[in-house]
């Protein structure tokens, strides 16, 4: 039986793969078996779930707008970044063009962790069915949950975080959020919303089974640490966890779609990091990069939510600080504690740390050799200066990435923040008109 899809131009036919063997499916670009859609000709083929896929839904994670199913992203580069699990995609997508919004079609998908209140809805949104009850379908993100992971109480949809700037901490993945929140304020229990809606069970290709989603380390009462078996950092006991019981392998929740990373690579970065840790730090130092004064330790920095930002390596801290309150100088421990001289595997001279760009005075800037980005001209930097070779502090340890990977990465951003700033202006333009409007209303 032959089936047309409007993202080929030939009919499609239902194939039967051998037993045992997959191919990936054109539309998702994920691995299939059994029964695909198939174009012999073009070698073009379809899950079951890709093919039947509605062309426009309405998902709880963007409640602005609906999303339309697109075959191949719009944009420039031929990639989008997926807004759930962030990482890249070039087939099928869910896509909202008026805010730049996509998700790859298995991460807009209903899963077992989807909240039961909002269950029948994606249902009908993801296969284009109707309900008899429409009026009980939500038309945006449901404004409280229930989520397995905290039985205890509901969770109520928040735009913004009710902290001083804004920002959470996930108590799924464990790391920063800035925007909108699942959050129950009787426990002080927080969500990104990408986590509320994760799948339950995921298919890594590298693992022959499938990995169940836990909401803390299903190891944690014999006291065994669990270590991801992408990144090879260890979970949190209470952070999700993908696993894999029979072969007790799993990932952080952000690390599941990830490729793994060199063992001896992460071994390395732990080695070094633990070497450069002080023991017991001191409670005043003084330190070369900032000759006036002392700088003394802080168990917690003295602003409204502890956080600061590191004049060293330049990124953001809320554990312990040194600190020049008068000069409002602050240094990671790890920074004040850096070697002055390393020697990386792949640079034939050694690298000596300096505090800013040596050439800032050329106006030269300088762009790490290691992950391709600009080295802001006041952050610390190790250097060669006779082959103009250097790194961010923290990129020292780490291995070159693809140079085109972070210009396609350049570029896909440069493109979002036009749109934004398009989007901005046309919202200022609006703003203007209606003032204009009101202020001739007034007159007359």
């Amino acid at each position: 039986m032959e089936s047309k899809h409007f993202s080929h131009r030939h009919n499609l036919i239902i194939h039967q793969m051998p037993e045992g063997e997959t191919i990936d499916c054109s539309g998702c670009n994920l691995a299939t078996s059994g029964a695909v859609y198939a174009c012999m000709q073009c070698k073009f083929f379809l899950h079951e779930k890709c093919f039947h896929a509605t062309r426009s839904i309405n998902h709880p994670s963007h409640p602005l707008h609906h999303l339309t199913l697109v075959p191949y992203p719009t944009y420039p580069t031929g990639y989008f970044t997926c807004d759930s699990c962030s990482e890249l995609g070039s087939g099928f997508s869910f896509t909202c063009s008026t805010c730049d919004f996509d998700l790859h079609v298995h991460c807009a998908s209903i899963s077992d962790n989807t909240p039961v209140d909002v269950v029948p809805y994606l249902e009908s949104q993801m296969t284009g069915t109707t309900s008899t009850e429409p009026e009980t379908e939500p038309t945006a993100a449901p404004t409280q949950i229930q989520h397995k992971s905290h039985a205890e109480h509901a969770l109520n949809f928040l735009p913004r975080a009710p902290s001083a700037n804004g920002t959470f901490i996930c108590n799924g993945c464990g790391e920063n959020g800035d925007a909108s929140v699942y959050r129950c304020s009787t426990c002080d229990y927080d969500l990104h919303i990408k986590c509320a809606w994760l799948n339950r069970t995921v298919d890594r290709v590298d693992h022959e089974h499938p990995l169940t989603l836990y909401y803390s380390n299903p190891y944690k009462d014999k006291g065994v640490a669990f270590e991801c078996d992408v990144c090879h950092y260890n979970v949190p006991e209470n952070s999700w966890v993908y696993c894999c019981l029979d072969c007790d392998y799993g990932t952080h929740v952000n690390c599941v779609w990830g490729e793994e990373r060199p063992k001896a690579d992460t071994e390395l970065e732990k080695f070094i990091a633990a070497k450069q840790e002080p023991t017991r730090a001191h409670t005043q130092i003084h330190h070369k990069s900032h000759a006036k004064h002392a700088l003394n330790l802080l168990s917690r920095y003295p602003g409204a939510d502890g956080e600061y930002m590191c004049n060293g390596c330049g990124e953001s801290g809320n554990d312990s600080v040194y600190r020049c309150s008068t000069c409002d100088y602050d240094l990671h421990v790890k920074c004040a504690g850096l070697n002055e001289i390393v020697d990386r595997v792949d640079h034939e001279h050694p690298l000596t740390l300096f505090y800013s760009n040596p050439y800032k005075g050329k106006g030269v800037i300088f762009e790490c050799d290691v992950c391709h980005y600009n080295i802001p001209s006041d952050s610390w930097i190790y250097c060669c200066l006779e082959c103009a070779y250097g790194t961010h502090v923290n990129c020292v340890w780490g291995k070159e990435r693809p140079k085109a990977v972070v210009e396609l990465e350049k570029f896909v951003a440069a493109q979002q923040e036009l749109s934004r700033l398009q989007q901005q202006m046309q919202m200022n333009r609006l703003s203007a008109q209606m003032i204009a409007s009101s202020i001739n209303g007034f007159r007359h």
